[in-house]
């Protein structure tokens, strides 16, 4: 989601607009793959975007994970790439990769 994202602001200068949890933006639709689940039996994803608490001006891109099952969201903040910053939480794990 995170290239995503990037491509569609490459071609916008903006990010898309925030989604609900488990449904993709329709704006990020033609830049993720063929078939890219925002949901499953183990997972829910949520695409988000904020004002910046630091500069109202600039938006917070961000993705977040949750799942019951608390290993899959303990691996998942391991092994989130570099470029971003994450913060775990319960049974969620946000991955801010943009904005900060």
């Amino acid at each position: 989601m995170r290239v995503a994202a990037y491509n569609y602001y490459a071609d916008n200068n903006t990010y898309p607009p925030d989604g609900s949890p488990g449904v993709a933006p329709a704006a990020l639709v033609p830049y993720l793959p063929q078939n890219f689940a925002f949901t499953n039996g183990n997972y829910t994803l949520d695409y988000d975007v904020w004002p910046s608490p630091s500069n109202p001006k600039q938006l917070v891109v961000a993705v977040t994970v949750t799942s019951g099952d608390q290993q899959l969201v303990n691996m998942i903040a391991r092994n989130s790439p570099s470029g971003g910053t994450g913060i775990n939480v319960g049974n969620g794990y946000t991955y801010i990769f943009a904005g900060l």
